[in-house]
Parts: C-alpha cells; sequence; structure tokens
C-alpha cells in the first residue's frame, strides 16, 4: 500500500488563473475588499504586454467580486488612493483603462506611503540621503554636507518665459531661494555625476542651455520639500531625486532638444524642464522603440 500511487487524470489540465503572490497576500495595507478587487483586475492584465493594464467593465468587476456597485468603486478609489492604481476614463461608451503595480518591493514597505512612493517610482525604492551620499562614495566622489548662511528672508521665485526662451531665467533670486536650504550636493559633486566637463565640450553650442539644466538639477537635488511637482501632479521629492539620479549624460541633452521641439508658450520653464528630465530615460528609450519599428516597415 505505501508504494501505490494515486493519480487524478483532469480532463483540463491547464484552466485560466492568475498569480497572487504571498507578500501581496500578507500586506498590511489593503483590506479584503481592496485585495479581492486587485485580483479581479488582475485577471484582465495581458502580461504578454508587460503593461500592466486592465480595463473591466464595473459590471464584470461587481458579478466577480460579489459586490454592489457603489461597494466596488469606494474600494478601487482606496487603491487609486493609495498610488496602487491607477485609472483613466477612456471615453462614455468605453470602460475605464486600470493600471496596477505588483512590485516586490511594495509590499516589503513599512507604510502605505512608501508603498505609493514605489509603486510611482516603477517598483525602485528611492534612494534617502544617506543612500545618495554611498552611492556618490562608492562611484569615487567626496561629498561635502554644509549649511548655508541663513538670510533676511527666502525670495520666491516664478518662472515666466515666452516661447522658446530658456535663458531668461533670474539666476540670482534662485541662489536667494537656496540660500536656506541644507545643500545635499555641491554644483562640483552634480557636475561631476553628470559629467559636465564632457558635455561641455561636446556640445558648446548648447551651453547655455546646460547650465540651466544643471541649475534645475541643483535646485531639486537639494530641496527640502516633501513634495515636488512633475508630470502636472506632486510627488515625492525623495521619488523624484531617485530618479534624477539615474540619469545620463546623453539624458540631459535628450531633454533639451525635447524642450526645443514644442512650440507653444511656456509659462513655467523650470517645472516644465524638470518635467522632460524626469522622463527622459522612459521618453528617449520609446522614441528608440519607435524609430526601430518604423525602420522595420521599409
Amino acid at each position: 500500500m505505501a508504494d501505490e500511487k494515486i493519480i487524478v487524470q483532469l480532463d483540463s489540465p491547464e484552466r485560466k488563473y492568475v498569480k497572487v503572490y504571498h507578500d501581496f497576500l500578507d500586506n498590511s495595507f489593503l483590506t479584503t475588499e481592496e485585495q479581492m478587487i486587485f485580483i479581479v483586475l488582475k485577471s484582465y492584465v495581458d502580461f504578454k504586454e508587460d503593461s500592466g493594464e486592465a480595463y473591466p467593465s464595473m459590471e464584470t468587476i461587481c458579478k466577480r467580486t460579489k459586490m454592489s456597485e457603489k461597494r466596488a468603486r469606494k474600494n478601487i478609489n482606496a487603491l487609486i488612493k493609495k498610488g496602487i492604481i491607477k485609472k483613466v476614463q477612456r471615453g462614455l461608451t468605453k470602460t475605464n483603462l486600470y493600471t496596477l503595480s505588483d512590485y516586490v518591493t511594495m509590499w516589503t514597505c513599512d507604510n502605505v506611503e512608501d508603498v505609493a512612493v514605489v509603486a510611482d517610482n516603477r517598483g525602485v525604492k528611492p534612494l534617502t540621503p544617506a543612500e545618495h551620499i554611498a552611492e556618490l562614495e562608492r562611484m569615487g566622489y567626496t561629498v561635502q554636507i554644509k549649511e548655508k548662511e541663513p538670510t533676511s528672508a527666502p525670495t520666491k521665485v516664478t518662472d515666466v518665459s515666452t516661447n522658446k526662451n530658456i535663458y531668461d531665467m533670474n539666476k540670482d533670486n534662485t541662489k536667494q531661494a537656496k540660500s536656506q536650504e541644507l545643500e545635499r550636493y555641491t554644483m562640483m559633486d552634480i557636475k561631476m555625476l553628470y559629467e559636465y566637463d564632457s558635455l561641455i565640450v561636446q556640445y558648446p553650442a548648447k551651453q547655455t542651455d546646460i547650465d540651466v539644466v544643471f541649475d534645475i538639477l541643483y535646485d531639486t537635488l537639494n530641496s527640502t520639500k516633501q513634495m515636488t511637482r512633475v508630470c502636472g501632479e506632486d510627488k515625492p521629492t525623495m521619488a523624484v531625486i531617485g530618479r534624477l539620479m539615474k540619469l545620463q549624460p546623453d539624458d540631459l541633452i535628450y531633454s533639451i532638444d525635447k524642450y526645443h521641439e514644442q512650440t507653444d508658450r511656456i509659462k513655467n520653464v523650470k517645472g516644465y524642464l524638470l518635467t522632460i528630465l524626469y522622463n527622459s530615460r522612459e521618453q528617449n528609450h520609446l522614441d528608440i522603440m519607435n524609430l526601430g519599428h518604423h525602420n522595420g516597415d521599409f
């Protein structure tokens, strides 16, 4: 009897299923109903596309979760507020588009605020100031944290520009506005990190533009604000800094070129350029992919 094996033959050995990870089930940030909504949405994600996107109808969501529409919407909104899913309305006659984040680094966070930051940063945990310093020192840089002498009052700066002129930014006011902040990175550190000297040699005609971009990087990397506005919304400053720290010198030139491609009048030049920098690596990759597709058509 001990050597006997029992084999159960199924008519259909493989059925449709959705992966639910243990770390997701063990997290303390979601309610049972929120988890159920997430699982149902995930069951409609096409993982071959690797986009995390799903667009089931509200009727389908309610049917699968066994919830009323009011309760389902409440839980969806809770997931959106926690930064775990994003919703885009595609039109009156189309279902909503949901984008899910399900990274292992999300579910190991200690609080829901960090979960939202990691989800927004595509699964990458933003570096803390101490980790930034350690990373720079690992790369061979020497980092000194200096406290500047305070002035009587900080100066608020509003960047106003017409058309494509990115040279009208008032640098004197910018320096005054930074006078009461702690300096995580000196301008020398930032120039070494993004290879300023090499950029000037390669692109001498763009030096003024490059200097403006380095001023923006200096302001952002040394910001003491909790939130920074990019892409039209407020994002945790440390998440923005973590993303900017991954930029390569070519990404800065790409950002400058993308700025000059726009034709509309830009009111907030600094904010606009920061958004381009924030998205530059991803957008540059997409542009290369798009170029490859077009070349393949010929």
